[in-house]
């Protein structure tokens, strides 16, 4: 009959896939329904990815990072046919390069079998990953350390992880499907401010002196300038007075993010104008380009149509001009289409 929705059904190799096989397997969740921004870390050519993109939905998001230039030409083909995926063709190792590409995720997806993987997925954490968020790590045992027992190798990731504000709450081998393999799931572990605050007021008065203050934003990892701490404490802190309660410090955090995030949203403004290079205020099909050879470089062999540029116009320009404009190239970067 006439307007009938269609379905596609897909298979999903769990053979081939370390999140298929922990579905499974009888994982009890893999925290990503519907609307979820997802980072995907050691994408390959994008397989698994494209399951996620289904599972997440148009109203998600995935980001895949993907180090290898060979699999991420087939990542890019697969991108261009799913527009809530975001392919970034990058060390994931190195997650301040790609800082400007990718807003706050939900859940962080890892599979990037290196010996140094919870650390990359902690890196990852610090810079992307909402507090309270949650992560999913693929462990290949033979990848960390082949000379000792799978279990031994489990445990140990499970404890620097820990180590890293993530805190694991499941965890269950690969079996048959992947051997010597485990997944890790748990949350990232969110720092109450105003727990934290209490840990400083050590003679529980509900003050802190501005030394004080300054370790104690260290020590939730934002790693502000002095020059930052003190005009934060010029902002809030009434002149004369030296302590701070705890009320006051929210508001510091708050300002803190706050200016980082216009600091970050100053930053894209930059990009987008050294790519709008006739100046007027927008992005054309032509100009678009540029940005995917940014977003991709070294990927010299990818060449997009003018129909699919159109189609990517398509997809991002909400008041459906054919043209991109600054607030619109935002949301892309911001996680927030």
């Amino acid at each position: 009959g006439e307007n009938q929705e269609k379905i596609e059904y897909r298979v999903w190799n769990p053979f081939r896939s370390k999140l298929g096989a922990a579905i499974l397997s009888g994982v009890d969740n893999i925290h990503m329904p519907p609307g979820t921004k997802v980072l995907y870390l050691g994408a390959a050519s994008g397989t698994t990815v494209s399951h996620v993109s289904d599972i997440v939905g148009p109203e998600g998001l995935v980001y895949a990072v993907e180090f290898s230039h060979r699999s991420g030409r087939d990542l890019l083909n697969v991108a261009k046919k799913r527009t809530n995926i975001i392919p970034i063709i990058e060390d994931a190792r190195h997650p301040h390069k790609y800082r400007m590409l990718i807003g706050m995720v939900d859940t962080i997806f890892a599979d990037v079998a290196q010996p140094d993987q919870a650390r990359i997925v902690a890196l990852n954490a610090h810079h992307f990953l909402k507090n309270g968020g949650n992560f999913v790590i693929s462990i290949k045992a033979s990848c960390i350390d082949s000379t000792a027992s799978p279990e031994a190798v489990f445990a140990g990731e499970v404890k620097k992880l820990q180590s890293e504000k993530l805190k694991p709450k499941e965890q269950l081998t690969l079996e048959p499907y992947e051997r010597d393999h485990a997944i890790v799931v748990g949350n990232y572990r969110p720092v109450e401010y105003k727990q934290a605050f209490s840990l400083f007021d050590r003679d529980e008065d509900g003050l802190i002196n501005p030394k004080e203050l300054s370790y104690l934003i260290r020590s939730l990892e934002c790693n502000p300038s002095d020059n930052e701490i003190q005009s934060l404490i010029d902002r809030v802190i009434d002149e004369g007075s030296s302590l701070i309660d705890c009320n006051q410090f929210l508001i510091m955090m708050s300002l803190l993010h706050k200016t980082r995030d216009e600091d970050k949203r100053r930053e894209l403004h930059e990009i987008f104008t050294a790519i709008d290079t006739d100046n007027n205020g927008v992005i054309d099909s032509t100009e678009l380009r540029t940005i995917m050879r940014l977003i991709n470089s070294g990927i010299d062999d990818i060449k997009l149509t003018k129909e699919e540029i159109d189609e990517m116009i398509a997809e991002i320009d909400s008041d459906k001009d054919g043209r991109i404009t600054f607030n619109e190239f935002a949301r892309i970067f911001e996680g927030q289409i």
